[in-house]
């Protein structure tokens, strides 16, 4: 709040300049503030007599558009806060310029995130202005939205509270330009799901009570470099501070109108002194029933954004949450866990063989790790050519999926793979690979899954079919019977 640092703010905007006094102690008659309009002639002539008083004005707008001061009228607002220099009936915290730009690099530090979720701001300047007039700017950040739907997807209809809510998606491409560095930008995929006016009884009764709005936005870094090590936060439309207790532990940034606490810096939770508390109660409404179905809709989103564009179907399994990451992040393992559960009968594994088709987790084949990259291919190519339904997808996909299926993973094996040789062409399987599947068919010892295969190498390059004992021998060279 402005009080924290100033008692006299200044507000212009249109035709007119107000000041602000709480105190009732620089006007007179007591009064708590006074306007001017520079539409009035006897007003123009009074601010000329203080003109030492907006002088810091004249300077912004100098730096800003020097029009606006030759048509007297700025079409926005500005505000003005002097600093307290000393205590006052309204505070007794005190401000100079030190402080004032430490106040500026916290700003900076959370610029990025500041317009994800704004939809009538679209660019923020930080400039600074030294007694002499001369402006520098130390910051600007801008975002462009490219509008991409407002439908919810297909794969979700079936869902619960799908005809409940209303889901808009786009995708942000933000600009950030510090003083002295090259400017920087990254791409969002933002997707904000509203509740309608007859989904979930008690939220939509605290909605009106309260006067909240029940919706939940989250935001998800489109570029590579940005999603390594990045931590998703809180968001009451502007970021809550960085620290611990808002950081979800989730891939994406969460924004919503949530009840926070007196001091504005954290969300209010059903601790046990707040059992009773309705902020509180909304807050736990907003993130177990609306947060999971917008996370949904995100990764239906993200999906739909892979077939479309150039984008990665990395991309898509770098929105799963992580388990690990999550172990720490008490509050949120539940609502993960509905999350995951929902995502077990959607479409979100692609297949290897086309990555344009998605199937679900019940319908996939899951490759182990193979740390041998020549078995590792032999295996997956022959698994592509009998069309299995092969999926690749990093380790905390796999545990999540393992973590949370009611059903058993189809996964390959060397019993598998023999299974699969045994109803298969192995004409059409080169020398090479024979040789690399049999090596990995054998590292789990699956001898009697051999027999009647013809994977059995001879000295001339030919292939015998392994057989039960005194039907048919097969000499192997060694040290001391060598060839």
């Amino acid at each position: 709040s402005f009080v924290n640092f100033t008692d006299l703010p200044c507000i212009f905007s249109g035709p007119n300049i107000g000041i602000l006094d709480p105190q009732g102690k620089y006007f007179d008659d007591g009064r708590t503030g006074w306007i001017w309009s520079l539409d009035d002639q006897d007003d123009q002539e009074m601010l000329q007599a203080l003109f030492d008083q907006f002088h810091p004005l004249r300077n912004l707008l100098e730096e800003l558009e020097n029009e606006v001061l030759k048509k007297e009228y700025f079409p926005g607002t500005i505000f003005r806060f002097p600093l307290r220099n000393q205590p006052s009936e309204i505070s007794e915290n005190l401000y100079n310029t030190d402080r004032v730009f430490d106040l500026f690099n916290s700003f900076q530090a959370d610029a990025e995130m500041s317009l994800l979720f704004l939809k009538s701001v679209t660019s923020l300047s930080l400039k600074y202005i030294n007694r002499a007039g001369e402006g520098k700017e130390l910051l600007k950040v801008s975002i462009t939205d490219h509008y991409r739907g407002s439908s919810i997807s297909s794969e979700i209809k079936d869902l619960n509270l799908a005809n409940s809510i209303d889901s808009v998606s786009s995708e942000k491409y933000l600009e950030l330009r510090r003083h002295s560095e090259k400017a920087s930008s990254c791409r969002w995929l933002v997707t904000n799901c509203s509740l309608k006016e007859r989904g979930l009884t008690k939220l939509h009764s605290l909605a009106k009570k309260l006067s909240y709005n029940p919706s939940v936005g989250l935001a998800f870094p489109l570029d590579q470099s940005v999603r390594k090590g990045f931590e998703g936060r809180l968001s009451c439309f502007l970021p809550l501070p960085d620290n611990e207790t808002n950081r979800t532990g989730l891939p994406v940034h969460t924004n919503a109108c949530f009840g926070l606490t007196d001091n504005r810096r954290y969300v209010k939770w059903k601790e046990i002194d707040q059992k009773h508390d309705e902020a509180a109660e909304w807050n736990e409404q907003l993130v177990s029933k609306l947060l999971p179905f917008a996370y949904l809709q995100l990764v239906m989103d993200a999906i739909a954004l892979s077939k479309n564009s150039s984008q990665s179907t990395s991309m898509v399994f770098d929105l799963w949450p992580n388990l690990d990451v999550l172990k720490y992040k008490e509050r949120w393992v539940g609502v993960v866990e509905c999350i995951l559960k929902d995502l077990m009968n959607l479409k979100v594994l692609c297949l290897v063989a086309n990555e344009s088709v998605w199937i679900k987790p019940s319908e996939a084949t899951y490759l182990p790790p193979i740390k041998d990259p020549a078995l590792r291919s032999a295996v997956e190519d022959l698994l592509l050519t009998v069309k299995e339904p092969l999926v690749k997808v990093p380790s905390h996909v796999f545990n999540a999926i393992d973590s949370i299926c009611e059903f058993t993973l189809k996964m390959v094996s060397p019993a598998l793979v023999c299974h699969i040789l045994h109803n298969c062409d192995l004409s059409i399987i080169s020398s090479d690979q024979k040789l690399l599947l049999l090596e990995y068919v054998l590292q789990e010892e699956c001898y009697h899954e051999l027999k009647g295969l013809q994977l059995l190498p001879l000295s001339d390059g030919s292939f015998a079919t392994f057989q039960d004992q005194c039907k048919g021998e097969v000499f192997i060279e060694s040290n001391e019977l060598p060839r």
